[in-house]
This record gives C-alpha cells, sequence and structure tokens, in this order.
C-alpha cells in the first residue's frame, strides 16, 4: 500500500477531528445483557427481511451500514419503482441496529452522556430545580427507536403539540412529543417523501439538519433535540423530489441502478418463501394464493357460462 512519507506511524483515529459515536465496553456489555432488550420482541421491524436475506442492491446496503456507523453523514434517500425493496431495505437496517440507553422514562431518549443543549427544556427545568445532574439519574436499555412518516402527517403529529384536555384538567401547560421528538438517536424513515407536504419537508429536514426542534404555540416554547438517521424513499413515477432536498440529505441511491437478473429473482423468491416463521410473509403467501383462487374461480365461471351459452343454442337449433 502506498503511503506518504512521513505518515507511516501516524494514527488517524487520534487525530482531533475522529469523534467515537459508539459506546465502550462495559457499556456495551451491560446493553446485551439487560432484561430491557425483551421488548426487541415488540419491534416494528422484528417480521420484515433481515438485510443479510435482501438479494442484490450491494450499494444501497453498504450506505446502509456506513450510516449506521456515522450517523453524521446526514441520510440517505432512496429512490427507485414499484417493488424494487426501498421499504423491504429501510426497514432491514433496523433489525441490525445495537439498543441506545437513555434516561429511564425519557419521551426524547436523551442519553445519560447528553451535553447541555442535548436535552429537552423539561428535563433541563426538572434538573436545575432538584439541583441533580444527568449522572444522578437512573437509566435504562432500549431498543433502537424506529420512527415512520406517513404521507398525511400534520405539523401537530409531526413535531408535538399541547394537550388541551390535560391542560385544562392540570392547570399545567401539558406538551405531547411529536414524531420528531421519538425518532431522537434512532431511525426515522420517511416512504413517498415527494408525497408530503412541502413546507412539513423543508422544516422537518432544517431540524434534523440543526438537530433540535423549536415548538413555539399556544404560549409556550419548547426545545428538545432530533438527531435520528434520516432514510426516505420516493418513486419517480408520482414525482421527483425537489434538489433544494436533495441537497439536504448526505447520500441518494437508486434502487433501479441495478435491476435483478433473472437468477437474482429466483434466489430472492426462494428466500421469502424459506422465511416461513414470519407472519407477514405468510399472510403475503396466503393472500396471493386468495387472489389466486378467486381468479381462477371468475374464469372457470365465464368457462361455465360459455358452455351453457353454447348448450342452450345447441338445444334451441
Amino acid at each position: 500500500m502506498l503511503v506518504r512519507k512521513g505518515t507511516d506511524k501516524v494514527n488517524a483515529l487520534k487525530s482531533p477531528s475522529c469523534v467515537f459515536l459508539g459506546i465502550d465496553e462495559a457499556k456495551a456489555k451491560n446493553a446485551m445483557t439487560s432484561p430491557s432488550l425483551q421488548r426487541t420482541s415488540d419491534s416494528k421491524t422484528k417480521l420484515d427481511m433481515p438485510l443479510s436475506m435482501i438479494v442484490g442492491q450491494d450499494t444501497i446496503k453498504t450506505a446502509l451500514i456506513l450510516l449506521a456507523a456515522n450517523p453524521r453523514i446526514g441520510g440517505l434517500v432512496i429512490a427507485g419503482g414499484k417493488g424494487t425493496g426501498k421499504s423491504a431495505l429501510a426497514r432491514a437496517l433496523h433489525r441490525v441496529m445495537p439498543p441506545i440507553e437513555r434516561i429511564k422514562d425519557s419521551e426524547y431518549n436523551i442519553a445519560p452522556d447528553a451535553r447541555y443543549n442535548e436535552i429537552d427544556d423539561f428535563l433541563s427545568k426538572k434538573l436545575t430545580k432538584d439541583g441533580k445532574t444527568l449522572a444522578d439519574l437512573e437509566t435504562e436499555v432500549v431498543t433502537c427507536p424506529f420512527v415512520q412518516i406517513p404521507v398525511n402527517v400534520m405539523e401537530d403529529r409531526l413535531f408535538g403539540s399541547v394537550d388541551v384536555k390535560k391542560t385544562i384538567e392540570t392547570g399545567e401547560t401539558v406538551f405531547i412529543p411529536g414524531l420528531l421528538a421519538q425518532s431522537h438517536r434512532g431511525i426515522l424513515y420517511v416512504d413517498d417523501i415527494n408525497l408530503v407536504d412541502i413546507d412539513l419537508v423543508t422544516t422537518m429536514l432544517q431540524a434534523i439538519t440543526d438537530g433540535f426542534v423549536i415548538v413555539e404555540r399556544e404560549g409556550i416554547s419548547v426545545n428538545y433535540p432530533c438527531k435520528p438517521i434520516l432514510i426516505a424513499t420516493y418513486n419517480q413515477e408520482d414525482s421527483e423530489v425537489k434538489d433544494v432536498f436533495l441537497d439536504r440529505i448526505g447520500m441518494a441511491l437508486s434502487a433501479d441502478a441495478e435491476p435483478l437478473t433473472l437468477d437474482e429473482r429466483v434466489e430472492a423468491v426462494n428466500k421469502v418463501s424459506s422465511n416461513n416463521n414470519s407472519i407477514t410473509n405468510v399472510f403475503c403467501i396466503k393472500l396471493v394464493t386468495y387472489f389466486c383462487y378467486l381468479y381462477i374461480s371468475h374464469q372457470l365461471l365465464i368457462i361455465s357460462s360459455s358452455l351453457f351459452q353454447i348448450n342452450k343454442g345447441a338445444f334451441v337449433q
């Protein structure tokens, strides 16, 4: 390997520009042995295809792994037609994501070693009132958050809003965190991003770029962190994504760039068929079988009707 003269003994990992994004060995061991990981069985993606079983799309797989290793890349947007595995790839990444450690019962997934600007206003006020620090609070290990943004999402659901009923009952302003708050330190999946309201996408991408969300409405002002791994998909047949949005996302790839060969398609079908432990796949197979049954029944009905008409005509003659 060619090395620049005088740099053969330089350790790049000790450079000030390198930031360690993982956790130490003790925390990793504690996370993997924690009883809280039993919640993995309730994961939203436990029934989806694992990343290793998806055939082809090696470039997108590599991009997803890089994104998981370094979330600061800035997200990934995947373009492609129907049936190219965009959603399957996005959801498969969540199955290999490690658990996160957070302050117990935190609605904003605050890390135990978070800096002052990475704490929501409610926790910050509580710490100031009690005279405590994050180190004094109890922590818990949970599965990596996975939040999907629906196409018809409203501003209140995305950024958070005031619970009017509880506010009237308690006499104090009660704030309900939005989807962006739930996705902090997790995966934020936006399917059909080209169909989501333009103003909401602009504000959402700006919040992710800044790393925090500021909500000012109904006489309140709330600030909370927002640093998720953004994965967006869209179909070019519906509409294109504006260049101003693509500029704010770290990587943009196309699932149509590497079409599957016939052998790869056969391999993909075999892998799906072999994944019998997944209820989702079993349901899909039953659904396809049901539609095939309806189609065959319809064709038999047409043939029977035709034969009846022929026999009727022969009888009249």
